[in-house]
């Protein structure tokens, strides 16, 4: 991917955010966008939105230069969804599963994820004086592309009424996770899993609740940790943990001490938290 795409992406990205801050102060900070770039386009995974560039030439025999620049336009469309479509067939779904492995042999998954890819918007074109088009398309983390590539073993989780205990357990209070991953190398996922240092799970796919895992994702990920502490995903008073590592041969998943382990595990309110996928990841 180009410097040109890379900033042209900043540029638009910024101006959403701007936007954004406007009507809800302190949602989010521009700095702390973690965005992952490859060949095919970029993932916003902060705030859910996948990005892809095509570009488009013209007829070698145009009736006019209208004629020229409706065919490159459209040509760069196309390239822009092929893009997009290997962009999405790439992102790590849970471990080293992608969704081109969620997707082999399976036509209707196939056939929805086309259907989104068709769908994009084109935010930008480019008609460039060469004759050559350069055009766009991006489309977002929406609840039902989320719906279609999580896997089927997450469910609706319908909460228990518990019984009202004598003596209450005393919480602490706490609004949200935030796992500080940073130095890690922690890859971005869309099943995310947190382990102790002893293998135990402390969060993974069984905790989640379907229904909220579709709305905005089971975690998302951002760049520093008072960014992180900004986020309305983590409330005013996120309990801050800092993982040890990654798991071995698996990047997505943060090992965290056995002590912190315990400090979720012990509180039956911080296990409803991550029901509610109140969980963020800060990286690099």
């Amino acid at each position: 991917m180009g410097w040109r795409g890379k900033r042209r992406f900043m540029k638009r990205t910024f101006l959403g955010i701007v936007l954004a801050v406007v009507f809800c102060w302190g949602s989010f900070a521009f700095s702390g966008t973690y965005l992952e770039f490859s060949k095919a386009g970029r993932i916003d995974w902060t705030n859910g939105i996948l990005e892809a560039d095509g570009v488009g030439s013209p007829p070698s025999k145009p009736e006019n230069r209208a004629h020229a620049r409706a065919v490159a336009r459209s040509r760069a469309v196309t390239a822009a969804r092929h893009n997009l479509y290997q962009l999405i067939l790439g992102i790590r779904v849970r471990g080293k599963t992608t969704v081109a492995h969620l997707m082999h042999n399976d036509s209707g998954k196939e056939a929805k994820v086309r259907g989104f890819v068709r769908a994009a918007e084109v935010v930008e074109v480019l008609f460039r004086p060469d004759g050559h088009v350069e055009a766009t398309v991006a489309m977002k983390f929406s609840p039902s592309f989320l719906d279609t590539l999580l896997p089927p073993d997450i469910k609706v989780i319908r909460p228990v009424k518990q019984p009202r205990a004598e003596k209450p357990s005393k919480s602490n209070g706490y609004t949200g996770l935030i796992i500080d991953c940073r130095g890690l190398g922690l890859l971005p996922s869309l099943v995310p899993r947190v382990v102790g240092e002893d293998g135990n799970m402390v969060f993974g796919s069984a905790l989640v609740s379907r229904d909220y895992a579709t709305k905005g994702g089971i975690a998302i990920y951002v760049r520093g940790l008072k960014e992180a502490q900004g986020i309305g995903r983590a409330g005013k008073k996120p309990l801050v943990l800092k993982a040890i590592r990654t798991a071995p041969e698996d990047r997505t998943t943060a090992v965290i001490s056995k002590a912190d382990a315990r400090k979720v595990l012990d509180d039956p309110l911080n296990l409803r938290l991550l029901h509610y996928c109140r969980l963020i990841f800060v990286v690099e």
